[in-house]
């Protein structure tokens, strides 16, 4: 079978507005979102999927006969009897289901809070879809449009099993691709013993036994690679597998190692803003910048806390952007981090999912990254202040032994005169 042709399923954990209610006829229905736009699945196999406004307009404007099911199997309703109904809003698409007497059970499961999922079946294809990395280095799979909708309704076991009955061969092979596209992941034989896992982030500097480089995706469930390939990486929440690019004598290169993360730590990061001998750049890093956003959209979802300073999310923001800092911005930093820097050791803080309001500061003011940058910055200004304090002062010990020998030679071009 070709794989654009294959049947795919997602399904949503927490369906908002899934219920049971009587219409205005006082007749029982189940409502609920099949899919909801611009909302990310969880890792489906090296991707995650996204859908965009306006994806189901073709396919509904067929008319489809598309199906009620419970748990993808169990026939509730259909749209063609008229005992189903799809609807189009801004959150997604919505789906109202005219239960039968019989089906009383699955009514209750809702009623009880038992059954909280939907889910839907569609086929795509690739001339419908882009794919791309966004800001954390994640695979992208962005959906415009649907070929075709097979059915929709609730589920009570809602999960995302990325195996070819859910998604399909062909959106697997695209992420594969997609991925080989960047530098291959190179061997790396070198065996540490396991220890506990740190977290990194996108853009974060690291070290292994071998090798310096910058973290550029993080996987904590799945695998990193090819499934089956001797360097794969099987992914977890305790010990997710990272993608990092190697630097070589300070540079970036185009070559790639898998690497879990309890194999990995700190690293200072090669300097990215051209400083030459005579000037100190404030220009924040690339990994400082990826840093802030990660920080931004934690802050987003609610998980900065209460004591956060509206300054701290405004200085993320130009971090974000890489702007130009000042030197007592930057002096500011360094403390800062001196005094957190024992929290960034707290177990669990920076868990996937689970991110403490510290971790989402330290992101904030620019994570591991501006940590190291900082430090550096801090001693590279203090450097150039003692070398101007010793210019000038040398400028001015020349003056004064210039003047001392011009009234030297003064004087011995001037005839003295005795009494």
């Amino acid at each position: 079978m070709d794989g654009s042709s294959e049947l795919e399923r997602r399904l949503i954990a927490e369906a908002p507005g899934l219920e049971v209610r009587q219409n205005e006829n006082g007749r029982t229905v189940i409502r609920g979102y099949a899919a909801l736009y611009n909302s990310d699945s969880q890792d489906l196999g090296g991707f995650v999927e996204r859908i965009t406004p306006g994806a189901f307009d073709a396919v509904l404007a067929k008319n489809p006969d598309v199906f009620g099911r419970y748990n993808h199997d169990r026939l509730l309703a259909r749209t063609s009897s008229g005992t189903m109904k799809l609807e189009l809003d801004e959150r997604g698409l919505r789906y109202t289901i005219y239960p039968k007497p019989a089906d009383a059970d699955v009514v209750q499961s809702i009623e009880r809070g038992d059954v909280r999922g939907s889910s839907f079946a569609f086929r795509t294809g690739g001339s419908n879809e882009r794919w791309f990395k966004d800001d954390a280095g994640r695979m992208i799979r962005e959906i415009r449009s649907f070929d075709f909708l097979g059915d929709a309704g609730p589920v009570d076991n809602p999960a995302y099993p990325a195996t070819e009955a859910f998604v399909s061969r062909r959106a697997l092979e695209m992420a594969r691709n997609e991925q080989r596209e960047t530098p291959s992941v190179v061997e790396d034989s070198a065996a540490t013993a396991p220890q506990e896992a740190r977290q990194f982030a996108v853009g974060d500097f690291v070290a292994w036994d071998g090798g310096v480089g910058r973290v550029e995706h993080v996987m904590t469930e799945g695998t990193l690679g090819e499934a089956g390939s001797e360097y794969s990486l099987e992914a977890t929440p305790d010990n997710p597998a990272a993608l990092v690019r190697i630097y070589d004598r300070g540079e970036e290169t185009d070559l790639f190692v898998g690497k879990p993360m309890s194999e990995l730590s700190p690293a200072v990061e090669p300097n990215d803003d051209e400083d030459d001998e005579r000037a100190v750049s404030l220009k924040p890093t690339t990994g400082m910048a990826a840093a802030a956003k990660r920080g931004l959209r934690l802050h987003e979802e609610g998980k900065s806390g209460d004591g956060l300073k509206p300054e701290t999310v405004a200085r993320a923001n130009r971090l974000a952007r890489r702007e130009e800092m000042n030197p007592d911005w930057v002096r500011e930093m360094n403390a800062w981090f001196a005094r957190h820097d024992s929290a960034s050791r707290s177990p669990g803080w920076d868990k996937p999912g689970e991110e403490k309001p510290g971790f989402v500061a330290w992101l904030l003011w620019g994570g591991t990254p501006a940590r190291n940058w900082a430090a550096r910055k801090v001693k590279q200004m203090e450097s150039e202040s003692a070398r101007s304090i010793t210019v000038e002062v040398s400028a001015n010990t020349t003056d004064f032994r210039s003047k001392i020998a011009s009234l030297k030679a003064t004087m011995l071009r001037t005839h003295l005169h005795g009494k």
